[in-house]
């Protein structure tokens, strides 16, 4: 798992060789996917990108992009007041510019991640960890059909448009991995705590799948599900009560969770004999996770909630700023 995330050298280390596919990860390979499509479009189109990175420890979340202090551990985790999700108040995010930026910031902040020795694994995950990426991107608004009519016949200049900012988010959840671990009462309690949040992830998870099957068996039906302001579908009953609030780990992921995105799951299982009955349970897992439909749409943002918007004024202000002073120290004599 962490090979397939991380890479064959794992983010930690920093003499990955860049130019090799086979030191790369997904996230290595998402990044460049998402950079160059960002470039490639960067004609019209304004973007912004900015990444948090944080892990859930012992039913805590800490900010991995800052150092261990008071103010990056245990932070809480709060419901959006406009419906929007949870999320972690206190979360550091940083503007990216780039691939490597983000791999930069990651490599810093493994150092900070939990990690113990195991008998499967010398630098096992004690804690799951979420890497999200924000893409903002302010883009001119196609006119609608007879719009070049009502201009009098002239055709409207791509700067005279009005824009719309559009949002989106690249999240990559690294799950630690259900283990047996018997050195120590600290990675007992450890491993406790990782299968409750996985426990919670697989109701929610279950509950939602059948939802969806019985959705499906229902030819009456004309609705379809709805999608709450968890991001997750609503029909009402005791029966169908999703329990997105049991774990901070679903309540981070409930927008991913049959919700406004698309969502894809990676597995992995060991070869061990004596771990059949975890490789079962996983399959399970993924067999009732493949079950769940997710519905993406464009999300839009005012004005006032542009982050490039924002960015902009301030390096308006901050030229004006330059201008002033380039005056006054020509008007000294």
């Amino acid at each position: 798992k962490t090979y397939s995330i991380s890479g064959s050298t794992a983010l930690g280390d920093a003499s990955a060789d860049a130019d090799s596919g086979k030191d790369r990860g997904i996230i290595h390979f998402a990044l460049e996917d998402l950079f160059t499509k960002l470039r490639d479009q960067s004609g019209k189109n304004e973007y912004l990108v900015r990444m948090s990175y944080c892990e859930l420890y012992m039913e805590k979340v800490n900010d991995l992009l800052r150092k261990i202090s008071p103010q990056s551990q245990n932070l809480p985790v709060k419901e959006d007041a406009e419906g929007k999700g949870f999320y972690a108040e206190g979360l550091k995010e940083k503007i990216v510019s780039s691939a490597e930026e983000v791999v930069d910031q990651l490599r810093q902040a493994e150092k900070r991640r939990r990690v113990a020795y195991t008998r499967f694994n010398e630098v096992s995950s004690r804690s799951h960890t979420i890497l999200t990426l924000v893409i903002e991107c302010s883009m001119p608004l196609e006119p609608g059909p007879g719009a070049e009519s009502a201009a009098g016949g002239v055709a409207i200049a791509a700067d005279d448009l009005p824009r719309v900012t559009r949002v989106g988010r690249l999240v990559i959840v690294d799950l630690a991995g259900n283990e047996r671990v018997d050195a120590g009462t600290d990675y007992m309690a450890e491993s406790n705590s990782i299968n409750q949040s996985l426990f919670f992830l697989g109701k929610v998870i279950e509950r939602l799948a059948a939802r969806e099957r019985k959705r499906s068996r229902s030819t009456g039906n004309l609705h379809g599900d709805t999608i709450g302001e968890e991001g997750l579908g609503r029909r009402g009953g005791a029966d169908d009560h999703v329990p997105i609030r049991d774990s901070k780990l679903t309540r981070l992921l409930s927008v991913h969770l049959g919700g406004n995105s698309q969502t894809g799951l990676l597995v992995t299982m060991t070869l061990a004999e004596d771990a059949i009955e975890q490789s079962l349970t996983t399959l399970r897992f993924a067999q009732k996770a493949g079950q769940v439909r997710c519905i993406p749409r464009p999300v839009l943002i005012s004005k006032e909630q542009s982050l490039i918007l924002k960015q902009r004024e301030i390096i308006t202000q901050l030229q004006s700023q330059v201008k002033t002073l380039e005056s006054a120290a020509t008007a000294v004599p």
